[in-house]
């Protein structure tokens, strides 16, 4: 029989990372809080934790609350790319209805669009 390596912290700190890093794009704060929870877990010493916790994962939460309340909700800065780009989209989707329209008028069915 082969040989068991054994499973270090590091190996599971290493896995947690895997697992919970990808979901910090769209979950900053929740997921920073439950991957310093599952590091914690693994320690097994709630006073280094919570040190690396401030040390390594305060600052990425504050730069994420602090670019997200950069620009809030309501207010997108418009550019002219992004008035022209609306103007094609809506030229785009009346040229697509009146197509459709036209296609339904060869079927015998009443068409009308705005």
């Amino acid at each position: 029989m082969g040989k068991v390596k054994k499973i270090t912290k590091g190996d599971l700190n290493k896995l947690i990372d895997i697992l919970m890093h990808r979901y910090f794009e769209e979950h900053p704060t929740f997921t920073v809080i439950i991957d310093g929870l599952l590091h914690a877990m693994v320690e097994q010493d709630p006073d280094m934790s919570f040190r690396k916790f401030i040390k390594y994962n305060v600052p990425k939460l504050l730069r994420k609350t602090h670019k997200k309340n950069r620009y809030p909700k309501q207010y997108k800065p418009k550019t002219q790319k992004t008035k022209n780009q609306l103007m094609i989209l809506r030229h785009e989707r009346k040229s697509a209805r009146m197509n459709l329209c036209n296609i339904r008028a060869k079927e015998k069915y009443v068409c009308s669009f705005r």
